[in-house]
Order: structure tokens, then C-alpha cells, then sequence
């Protein structure tokens, strides 16, 4: 990986880049969501990890209407963090509110939205 996005996906800077997000502020956040997106595609390990940043709840949280980006970032992570994917034999059994770390916040009807129709509906949905 290049040197920047390993940088951009320190666990210092994914820290601060997912404290943007508080900011609600609607230009910041849905770049913010991108960058994210971005840095993480390629870096499983920090990829696992994005919750201990507190990035879903930050992100559940913006309050605009331009959910899009932050949707995009949402169907990339949920199913891969490392709390969920420690399941083992019953990862793949499981429903999908119990392999999504959205599972506890959102209603399984929604996550199943996100997984089906993609984020454009997700979206448009929250």
C-alpha cells in the first residue's frame, strides 16, 4: 500500500477522521465517508477495526440528508469487523443482524436493505 494510505489508516488518524464526522457539518461529512471508504478498501486489518473508532455510531448520528457516502462506507464495514467475524463455524449460520456490527442499532430489515438493494436504497431509507 502506499505510504499515505497507510498513514491515513493508522489507528491515530482513523481516530480523528471518524471524529470529523461529529462535526455534522454537510460538506465535511460526506468526504469524510469517502476518504474513509477509500483508506480502508485496501487495509483489511484496519478494516476489522473501525468500530473502536466509534464511526457507526458517529455516522448514525449526522443528522443531514445526504446519506450516501456514509451508506457506501456502512455496506464496505459492517459485515467485517473483528467482533463478528470471531463468530467462527457460526458466522455463516447466523442471521444477519448477528454477523452485522449494525445489528445492535439498526433493525435487521434495514441491514438486510443495505445488503440487498445497496446503499442508494439504504439511504433513502434512513
Amino acid at each position: 500500500l502506499p505510504k499515505t494510505l497507510c498513514t491515513l489508516a493508522s489507528p491515530r488518524c482513523l481516530s480523528r477522521l471518524s471524529q470529523i464526522l461529529l462535526t455534522f457539518d454537510p460538506e465535511l461529512v460526506p468526504s469524510v465517508a469517502s476518504l474513509l471508504e477509500l483508506v480502508l478498501k485496501h487495509n483489511e486489518k484496519r478494516l476489522s477495526r473501525l468500530y473502536s473508532t466509534g464511526a457507526f455510531y458517529f455516522a448514525l448520528a449526522y443528522p443531514g440528508s445526504n446519506l450516501l457516502e456514509i451508506a457506501r462506507l456502512l455496506q464496505l464495514t459492517h459485515l467485517r469487523q473483528a467482533p463478528r467475524l470471531n463468530l467462527g463455524a457460526a458466522y455463516s449460520s447466523a442471521s444477519l443482524a448477528h454477523r452485522s456490527y449494525l445489528g445492535h442499532v439498526l433493525p435487521e430489515s434495514l441491514i438486510y436493505c443495505l445488503e440487498t438493494y445497496g446503499p442508494e436504497v439504504f439511504a433513502s431509507m434512513l
